[in-house]
């Protein structure tokens, strides 16, 4: 039994039981406060239950079965009570249906931000049209406690139930209900005994802040950043939660598809929601995903997207990095040149992990798997980065640098000139075209002058600029 203690209580009770007997509800409510407590349950502290227990009934409840057979819930909308509505949207921009819940479709997601109050709207169908208009709607959750009462307004054909807010917030950090329950009671009565409507299950997501004014809620995003995110409270809880997802190179799409990094070699998404679209994209592509997962999250100051471009000399021009390991191929001898060996590549340059050389002195050799567990291309016009906080997060391969000199170090072989012509087999002595013979003539090729980091000048190493 709860015990008032101190005077300030003490008063307050012994009044109480006089207003009581005396029924006069509104020198009630200015006793106890704004809030109407003659038409609000006891609240009490309630644990969530665990997964597969069925559902408490609401504390201090007395419960009836009676009228309840003469209402059909037709929704349920649930949002968040205060602050601008967040929508959640499929990748290709549909945003979810709207209300929350109707029994012949599954719920909707909502999302809210950590601390928020949710707010909810029933719509009735009574099924006999006599009712009275002693009528209120309450609903329960054993995570945020009672929700309403609150008296339903005719509206047409149907009753409508609007400002059930619930008593307790949802929890103070990142993460989410999957799913909130809530369960939905109505009194014919006043309040004095109440019957079951309906139970509803609503994925709640909750982000860790107010989501930047451009930020799109995709629902991939948002799932993937509130489930890996769990229990974040600032931008280094969020990314330690989210991050491990790249290093593993295994981040889906909601359906579950995989999404790659030049799984396709001629992938052309630079977007997130071209990545999205495709479950395959370049560098850009997936630096935007990252970012754009922090900013649903409300993370965008001192996130600064980073173009890693190859150097560029008087005496040494080039357009291409060279990532990964590469070797010294026998087929050629090199040349005494900043740039000293020579590969010719058909076209297509290469597909699907595999390069279609016609000639190589020099050639890309061990594994250097990017998102996806892909083997993309290791030559590159540049590569992109994101630099958040001063660390250099590259999710292309679920990679970490602490400065542009290590990544150099760690993923730079070379540097190298792309440049494409014509050439006739019978001259060079190649099938370049690959169709076995060496007669055509003018077959366009992509030539490559390559070279070691070691052969360009140190101070044209690797520029990093902020696009």
């Amino acid at each position: 039994m709860n015990t008032f203690r101190g005077t300030r209580w003490g008063w307050r009770c012994a009044l109480l039981f006089v207003l009581v007997g005396l029924g006069s509800p509104t020198l009630l409510r200015a006793v106890m406060g704004r809030r109407d407590v003659s038409q609000r349950p006891r609240l009490a502290s309630v644990s969530a239950p665990a997964a597969g227990v069925q559902q408490p009934t609401p504390p201090d409840l007395v419960t009836s079965t009676a009228p309840a057979a003469k209402w059909e819930v037709a929704s349920v909308q649930v949002q968040r009570a205060s602050g601008r509505e967040l929508t959640l949207c499929h990748a290709q921009g549909q945003s979810y249906p709207s209300p929350t819940w109707i029994g012949h479709r599954p719920a909707s997601p909502v999302v809210v931000k950590r601390g928020d109050r949710l707010q909810a709207e029933l719509c009735l169908i009574p099924k006999d049209p006599a009712i009275s208009d002693n009528v209120q709607v309450l609903g329960w959750s054993a995570r945020l406690g009672f929700l309403g009462p609150v008296v339903p307004r005719r509206t047409g054909s149907f009753w409508v139930a609007r400002g059930l807010t619930a008593a307790r917030p949802v929890q103070n950090r990142a993460g989410m209900y999957d799913p909130l329950t809530l369960q939905w009671w109505i009194s014919v009565d006043q309040g004095k005994t109440w019957s079951s409507l309906t139970t509803t299950t609503i994925p709640v997501y909750i982000l860790m802040n107010e989501p930047e004014p451009s930020a799109v809620l995709v629902d991939t995003l948002v799932d993937l950043t509130c489930r890996a995110g769990t229990n974040a409270v600032d931008r280094r809880g969020l990314l330690m939660g989210l991050w491990p997802r790249f290093a593993s190179l295994q981040v889906s799409r909601l359906d579950g598809r995989k999404l790659c990094y030049y799984g396709n070699w001629s992938t052309e998404a630079v977007s997130t929601a071209d990545l999205l679209a495709a479950g395959d994209g370049q560098c850009d592509a997936w630096v935007n995903l990252l970012r754009d997962m922090l900013a649903i999250h409300g993370v965008a100051g001192g996130v600064e997207p980073v173009r890693i471009l190859p150097p560029s000399t008087s005496d040494c021009r080039t357009n291409r990095l060279l990532l990964g390991a590469w070797q010294r191929d026998a087929d050629g001898p090199g040349r005494a040149s900043p740039l000293p060996f020579l590969n010719i590549a058909r076209n297509p340059i290469g597909d699907h992990g595999q390069y279609h050389w016609a000639y190589t002195e020099l050639k890309p050799t061990g594994n250097l798997p990017g998102q996806g567990g892909t083997t993309p291309p290791r030559e590159f016009h540049y590569h992109m980065l994101l630099n958040i906080d001063g660390t250099l997060y590259d999710p292309s391969y679920g990679r970490t640098y602490n400065s542009l000199e290590q990544f150099e170090n760690q993923m730079v072989f070379g540097y190298a000139m792309w440049m494409p012509g014509k050439f006739d087999e019978a001259n060079m002595n190649l099938d370049l075209d690959g169709d076995g013979d060496k007669t055509d003539a003018q077959v366009p090729v992509n030539c490559f002058a390559l070279g070691p980091r070691d052969t360009v000048r140190a101070e044209a190493r690797m520029v990093m600029a902020a696009r």
